[in-house]
C-alpha cells in the first residue's frame, strides 16, 4: 500500500531493476552484494521517475482542474488548449475563443496527439462547443481519438467530457439512459449535492486506501460558483473494464428537472479504466472530478486521482 516492495534471492552482481506503472517507467543499475540486503529506501539510494519521462496534454476544462493533481504530483505537462470558457476570478466565467480554436487544431493534428503518452480532458463544454460550431470535424475527431488510442495512447475524461470516450469507444461504457443511445445531455443526470458512500472494488485501490468504501463527494454551492448538478452516470461497463468506485448514487428527478432528487441508480461506477490488451493504450473516466472551483478535495480523493494517473 505504502510502494515498498522487498525481492529475495536476487543473485549477486550488478542488476537492472525496471520500476514501471501505467505510461510510467524508469531501469536503473544495482548492485547487489553477496548475503546482503540492498536497501533503496533511504534517501540517497533512491531512484525517482524523471518529470518529463512521460509526455502529458491537458485540454483545460472550466469545472475541473486535473492540472492541479499532476502539480502535486511534480509532472511536466503541456497545456494544448482548453473548452472556450475561461474563469476570472473577479467577472465568473468569460469566452476564450483562441482557447477553443487550440483545442480543436490539437485534436484535428494526429501528429501532435502522437507526440503524448497521455491525453487529459477536464470536465467542461469543449464537446458541447465543438459539436456547436464545428460539427463537421466531430467524425475527424473521433477518428483520431481511435487512431491514437490503438496507437498505444492512454486517454482520461471526467463528468461532462465523457463523449470523448463514449463516441468513439461507445461498448465500453454504458452511460445513462441505460442501454439506449448516449447524448451530450441524456447522462446528464445525477442529482447534487450528495455524498455517495463508494465500494473499492479494486484489491490495488484497497490497498492503497486500507479501506473498502470511501465517500465522493458531488457538493453544490452556486453561490460559490460550486454546481456539481447534473453530473454524468455511468449504468454499465464492458467486462474487460475495471472498475474501481462504484455506488448507489441519487439521480435528478427527470432529465430536464435537478432542483431535487429522484430514483437511486444501484451500484453506478464512478471510477473505471480499460487497457487495450494488443497496443497498450489505457482509458479512464471518472464522474466525480478535482474542482476547478477551488473546493478542497478530501486527502482520500486526491489519492484515487494520483491512483489513476499511474494506471494511465
Amino acid at each position: 500500500g505504502d510502494g515498498t516492495y522487498r525481492i529475495e534471492n536476487v543473485p549477486s552482481g550488478l542488476q537492472t531493476v525496471t520500476i514501471a506503472s501505467g505510461s510510467f517507467s524508469r531501469d536503473f543499475q544495482v548492485l547487489v552484494r553477496d548475503q546482503e540486503e540492498t536497501d533503496l529506501t533511504r534517501q540517497a539510494s533512491k531512484y525517482c521517475l524523471e518529470a518529463d519521462s512521460v509526455k502529458i496534454a491537458v485540454l483545460e476544462g472550466v469545472f475541473d482542474d486535473i492540472e492541479g493533481i499532476l502539480d502535486d504530483l511534480s509532472l511536466d505537462y503541456t497545456v494544448e488548449g482548453n473548452d472556450g470558457e475561461g474563469v476570472d476570478p473577479f467577472f465568473g466565467i468569460v469566452n476564450d475563443q483562441a482557447g477553443l480554436n487550440n483545442s480543436r487544431s490539437f485534436l484535428l493534428d494526429p501528429a501532435r496527439m502522437s507526440q503524448y503518452d497521455i491525453i487529459f480532458i477536464n470536465c467542461g463544454l469543449l464537446w458541447d462547443l465543438l459539436k456547436r460550431d464545428h460539427a463537421g470535424d466531430i467524425a475527424t475527431i473521433v477518428s483520431n481519438l481511435q487512431q491514437y488510442y490503438q496507437g498505444g495512447g492512454s486517454l482520461y475524461t471526467s463528468d461532462w467530457a465523457f463523449m470523448f470516450i463514449e463516441q468513439p469507444f461507445p461498448n465500453v461504457l454504458d452511460f445513462l439512459p441505460a442501454g439506449g443511445t448516449d447524448t451530450e445531455t441524456g447522462a446528464r443526470q445525477g442529482y447534487a449535492p450528495q455524498v455517495i458512500n463508494a465500494s473499492v472494488n479494486s484489491p490495488e485501490l484497497q490497498m492503497l486506501l486500507g479501506q473498502n468504501t470511501v465517500n465522493i463527494d458531488f457538493p453544490q454551492d452556486p453561490a460559490n460558483n460550486v454546481v456539481n448538478t447534473q453530473w454524468v452516470m455511468v449504468a454499465g461497463a464492458d467486462a474487460a473494464t475495471t472498475i474501481h468506485l462504484s455506488g448507489n448514487a441519487k439521480q435528478c428527478a427527470s432529465p430536464s428537472n435537478c432542483s431535487s432528487s429522484g430514483s437511486t441508480l444501484n451500484n453506478s461506477p464512478l471510477l473505471i479504466t480499460y487497457k487495450n490488451p494488443s497496443s497498450g493504450g489505457s482509458m479512464a473516466f471518472t464522474a466525480f472530478h478535482n474542482h476547478a472551483e477551488g473546493t478542497p478535495i478530501s486527502p482520500e480523493i486526491s489519492a484515487i486521482l494520483k491512483f489513476l494517473i499511474f494506471q494511465l
